[in-house]
């Protein structure tokens, strides 16, 4: 699955304009991407979460705005009588950083990029379900980029 710009994924909003256009927007969609191909029964979040981080820092630019940028993930679930797990930037207990993933569970997963001094912010996101071989993507947007 290859869900970067113009190839028909999800859609990533950025806050601050030009440095998401100068490569934050990759790490960001790097990490997802990345992160997707993992979603497999009994990895676990905090993996995940640390995978996201591995993956965007591959993806971020070298020099520009964008270089230097950290990255955090989001996930929660969709509402159907279970959000979890649910992890923020402020939320990140033991015991949902613990929970493995199971076959056909559905979340919502979005990793951001966030620049070095904290000024500019892309997240990446959506829907997605676990299955043996991967993330699948229930989403049908087309992947494009919101700057504001």
């Amino acid at each position: 699955m290859d869900w970067l710009p113009g190839a028909g994924g999800a859609t990533g909003l950025c806050r601050g304009g030009r440095p998401c256009a100068s490569g934050i927007d990759q790490s960001a969609a790097g990490g997802l991407n990345r992160v997707c191909t993992n979603l497999q029964p009994g990895i676990t979040v905090k993996e995940l979460a640390e995978l996201t981080q591995k993956s965007a820092a591959q993806a971020a630019p070298k020099s520009g705005p964008a270089a230097g940028a950290r990255t955090e993930l989001t996930m929660h679930g969709r509402g159907a009588g279970d959000d979890g797990p649910i992890i923020t930037s402020h939320a990140r207990s033991p015991h949902q950083l613990a929970v493995a993933l199971r076959e056909n569970m559905v979340f919502t997963l979005k990793p951001s990029a966030i620049s070095e001094d904290g000024n500019y912010i892309c997240t990446w996101g959506d829907t997605v379900v676990v299955t043996a071989h991967g993330g699948r993507r229930l989403g049908d947007r087309v992947h494009d980029l919101a700057v504001s």
